[in-house]
């Protein structure tokens, strides 16, 4: 899991709003789960996705002392190899 610190006056659900607007059409869908201080986004294929096989990811959004931290979770690479 790669985890990353920004510093300034940004909230997890400006960020989460963002990945929403970046990645909820097409091929992929997204959602999100939690509250203000604590921001979780699951991006993923749709179901009936023609290319590109089934692969999701996790973004958790975090509020700190003095900005936010952001952590990926690992890609679920099987899915776009096996459609090759």
């Amino acid at each position: 899991m790669e985890r990353r610190i920004y510093h300034g006056n940004i909230k997890p659900a400006d960020i989460a709003q963002a990945l929403l607007g970046e990645f909820n059409h097409g091929n992929l869908r997204a959602q999100t789960i939690g509250q203000s201080d604590k921001m979780i986004v699951q991006v993923g294929t749709r179901p009936q996705a023609m290319s590109g096989g089934q692969t999701a990811m996790t973004v958790t959004i975090q509020k700190t002392e003095d900005g936010i931290m952001v952590e990926l979770g690992e890609q679920a690479w099987l899915g776009v190899a096996a459609s090759l």
